[in-house]
């Protein structure tokens, strides 16, 4: 009997030509904004509140000619922020500089709860702990709209189901998928499975109310994280990932695969970046005594392949256990990418 457990992440979606970056998001937005000020004039959501129309005096108005794309109408003054968190995610995206939006909501959290206590007391903290919480939901709802909208049709690749493919019917395989779209329960529905392997969405689904979408940062390890509990207000734990966990069975199921005595288990890591915003989790699959071999899937070069293995480190107090675990860069580990994909959007 054999074990695996596949971490999946967004790269997986994406090598199917799924646009789920968050380049992605941004680009959605601000063609939908333009959209709707085409039609409008004036329009006013979370991020902006936005109009064509310019006071002239009285009760006379110009209106000025939608600019043509997102990056031209943030330049043209019309659009009004309502919101510094997605300000600040636009300049990187302005910037063209990826951004992982938890990793940056955690950044801003941080800043906040380091403001020395007399600079700032703990109510206008709170305060600013609400705005920021609320600012991120509302990032959160963008996210879960647009991904409504990709509908999709996948064509599944070979070398992706012989690899979920388990070879016995007595070996046990776990898909845990970090995204929120239904990819690979496409590839399990294809499969030959035996009755105890799993898709497991640890970080919830689209539309699944008994596994709520899971959006936040999942670091416990953080030195500040202390201080967060010690201020004793949830507001500050509102958006850790560690107590989003008991909304749904998932994280139960796969400490059951992971911890069952003499029973080890291989992992492989495909499309997830093996950043610090999982890395409660991450500590808790790879450091484990049943962990026994980790094989990175990576991209054609030797740059994807480091960039994880180095961001693998920080998982590991342990780091004689990570040089024994993680396998050699290899190329036959080459993550396949998929050119055949098409989006009705």
């Amino acid at each position: 009997m054999e074990k695996q457990l596949f971490l999946i992440g967004n790269g997986f979606d994406l090598a199917h030509g799924i646009p789920t970056s968050y380049n992605d998001l941004m680009n959605w937005y601000g063609k939908q904004l333009i959209d709707q000020l085409q039609e409008e004039e004036t329009v006013e959501d979370d991020f902006f509140e936005t109009s064509l129309r310019v006071p002239l005096g009285g009760r006379t108005s110009s209106i000025h000619n939608c600019p043509p794309n997102f990056s031209q109408l943030l330049d043209s003054g019309f659009a009004k922020p309502k919101s510094d968190f997605f300000m600040e995610l636009l300049v990187n995206y302005r910037k063209g500089n990826w951004v992982d939006i938890e990793s940056f909501y955690f950044e801003k959290l941080k800043q906040i709860a380091q403001i020395p206590k007399g600079d700032l007391g703990l109510e206008e903290r709170v305060k600013r702990v609400i705005t920021l919480n609320k600012q991120f939901q509302n990032v959160q709802n963008l996210l879960d709209r647009y991904l409504r909208t990709l509908t999709k049709e996948i064509n599944l690749m070979p070398e992706f189901l012989k690899m979920f493919q388990p070879k016995d019917p007595q070996d046990k395989y776990m898909y845990l998928s970090f995204n929120y779209t239904n990819t690979v329960e496409l590839y399990f529905n294809k499969l030959i499975i035996p009755s105890k392997s799993q898709v497991v969405n640890i970080h919830g689904r689209l539309g699944n109310n008994a596994n709520p979408i899971i959006f936040g940062y999942g670091d416990q390890h953080d030195e500040i994280y202390a201080t967060l509990e010690n201020f004793n207000q949830n507001e500050f734990l509102e958006y850790i990932k560690y107590p989003q966990y008991t909304l749904s069975d998932a994280f139960q199921k796969l400490t059951r695969f992971i911890n069952v005595p003499y029973q080890s288990y291989i992992v492989h890591i495909i499309g997830h970046s093996c950043g610090l915003s999982d890395r409660t989790l991450l500590r808790e699959i790879l450091e484990n005594r049943n962990c026994e071999r980790i094989f990175i899937h990576h991209y054609p070069d030797v740059k994807d392949f480091t960039q994880k293995a180095t961001e693998l480190t920080r998982h590991f107090t342990d780091k004689i256990s990570y040089l024994k675990k993680v396998s050699p860069f290899d190329l036959s580990f080459e993550c396949p990418q998929s050119i055949e994909t098409t989006y009705n959007n």
